[in-house]
Protein backbone atom coordinates (compact mmCIF):
# COMPACT_ATOMS: atom_id res chain seq x y z
CA UNK A 1 0.00 0.00 0.00
CA UNK A 2 0.86 3.54 -0.84
CA UNK A 3 2.77 5.66 2.35
CA UNK A 4 0.73 8.16 1.03
CA UNK A 5 -2.26 6.53 2.11
CA UNK A 6 -1.22 5.11 4.88
CA UNK A 7 -0.17 8.71 5.88
CA UNK A 8 -3.15 10.07 5.12
CA UNK A 9 -5.35 7.13 6.75
CA UNK A 10 -3.47 8.46 10.01
CA UNK A 11 -4.54 11.27 9.71
CA UNK A 12 -7.72 10.52 9.29
CA UNK A 13 -7.82 8.05 12.01
CA UNK A 14 -6.11 10.60 14.62
CA UNK A 15 -8.77 13.58 14.11
CA UNK A 16 -11.50 11.59 13.98
CA UNK A 17 -10.31 9.70 17.58
CA UNK A 18 -9.74 13.25 18.41
CA UNK A 19 -12.72 14.48 18.10
CA UNK A 20 -14.71 11.52 19.42
CA UNK A 21 -12.64 11.77 22.39
CA UNK A 22 -13.68 15.38 22.80
CA UNK A 23 -17.12 15.08 22.01
CA UNK A 24 -18.12 12.07 23.97
CA UNK A 25 -15.95 14.34 27.15
CA UNK A 26 -17.72 17.28 26.83
CA UNK A 27 -21.19 17.73 28.52
CA UNK A 28 -21.76 21.27 27.20
CA UNK A 29 -24.12 21.41 24.16
CA UNK A 30 -22.46 22.32 21.02
CA UNK A 31 -23.78 25.00 18.42
CA UNK A 32 -24.52 23.28 15.39
CA UNK A 33 -21.94 25.52 13.18
CA UNK A 34 -19.06 24.90 16.15
CA UNK A 35 -20.08 21.32 15.13
CA UNK A 36 -19.68 21.75 11.64
CA UNK A 37 -16.14 23.69 12.11
CA UNK A 38 -15.07 21.16 14.04
CA UNK A 39 -16.36 18.45 11.07
CA UNK A 40 -15.19 20.58 7.68
CA UNK A 41 -11.49 19.72 8.58
CA UNK A 42 -12.07 15.73 8.67
CA UNK A 43 -14.06 15.72 5.72
CA UNK A 44 -11.52 17.06 3.69
CA UNK A 45 -9.21 14.65 4.56
CA UNK A 46 -11.43 11.83 3.90
CA UNK A 47 -11.89 13.34 0.64
CA UNK A 48 -8.40 13.81 -0.02
CA UNK A 49 -8.35 10.08 1.09
CA UNK A 50 -11.37 9.03 -1.20
CA UNK A 51 -9.33 10.86 -4.13
CA UNK A 52 -5.89 9.16 -3.13
CA UNK A 53 -7.83 5.38 -2.75
CA UNK A 54 -9.63 5.93 -6.34
CA UNK A 55 -9.28 2.29 -8.26
CA UNK A 56 -7.58 0.84 -5.00
CA UNK A 57 -9.21 -1.81 -2.68
CA UNK A 58 -9.83 0.60 -0.02
CA UNK A 59 -12.23 3.10 -2.62
CA UNK A 60 -15.16 1.61 -1.67
CA UNK A 61 -14.65 2.50 2.16
CA UNK A 62 -13.29 6.20 1.54
CA UNK A 63 -16.43 6.51 -0.66
CA UNK A 64 -18.85 5.39 1.72
CA UNK A 65 -16.99 7.13 4.60
CA UNK A 66 -17.26 10.64 2.36
CA UNK A 67 -20.81 10.28 1.48
CA UNK A 68 -21.28 9.09 5.57
CA UNK A 69 -19.65 12.69 6.57
CA UNK A 70 -21.25 14.75 3.87
CA UNK A 71 -24.54 13.95 4.81
CA UNK A 72 -23.65 14.36 8.43
CA UNK A 73 -23.04 17.54 7.75
CA UNK A 74 -26.28 18.59 5.77
CA UNK A 75 -28.03 17.12 8.77
CA UNK A 76 -26.37 19.41 11.26
CA UNK A 77 -26.49 21.93 8.84
CA UNK A 78 -30.56 21.91 8.61
CA UNK A 79 -30.42 21.14 12.28
CA UNK A 80 -29.82 24.52 13.40
CA UNK A 81 -29.48 23.80 16.98
CA UNK A 82 -27.68 22.83 19.58
CA UNK A 83 -26.52 18.94 19.93
CA UNK A 84 -25.72 16.85 23.09
CA UNK A 85 -21.60 16.56 22.16
CA UNK A 86 -22.27 12.66 23.06
CA UNK A 87 -24.79 12.00 20.47
CA UNK A 88 -22.14 13.61 18.01
CA UNK A 89 -19.67 11.57 19.21
CA UNK A 90 -21.72 8.29 18.46
CA UNK A 91 -21.95 9.52 14.86
CA UNK A 92 -18.49 9.55 14.45
CA UNK A 93 -18.86 5.78 15.47
CA UNK A 94 -18.69 4.50 11.71
CA UNK A 95 -16.34 5.97 10.46
CA UNK A 96 -14.17 5.00 13.34
CA UNK A 97 -14.97 1.36 12.59
CA UNK A 98 -14.08 1.14 9.23
CA UNK A 99 -10.87 2.64 10.06
CA UNK A 100 -10.64 0.02 12.41
CA UNK A 101 -11.09 -2.07 9.91
CA UNK A 102 -8.56 -0.94 7.48
CA UNK A 103 -6.30 -1.18 10.55
CA UNK A 104 -6.42 -4.85 10.38
CA UNK A 105 -7.12 -5.55 6.65
CA UNK A 106 -3.42 -3.79 6.29
CA UNK A 107 -1.77 -5.59 9.42
CA UNK A 108 -3.21 -8.92 7.54
CA UNK A 109 -1.53 -7.82 3.91
CA UNK A 110 1.59 -6.75 5.61
CA UNK A 111 1.81 -10.48 7.87
CA UNK A 112 0.69 -12.14 4.60
CA UNK A 113 3.28 -10.22 2.68
CA UNK A 114 6.04 -10.94 5.09
CA UNK A 115 5.30 -14.56 5.16
CA UNK A 116 5.07 -14.87 1.40
CA UNK A 117 8.66 -13.28 1.35
CA UNK A 118 9.89 -15.92 3.75
CA UNK A 119 8.44 -18.85 1.67
CA UNK A 120 10.51 -17.07 -1.11
CA UNK A 121 13.58 -16.87 0.45
CA UNK A 122 13.53 -20.49 2.21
Amino acid sequence: MNSHIKTKLAQVDALASALHHTCFRNVELLDSQLLIDLLNPLADLIDELEEMCTGTELAAMTQRNSRYLAAMLKVIAGNQSMVEPCMMADLLIPILTSLDAVEVQIRQVNVMGSGARQELHS
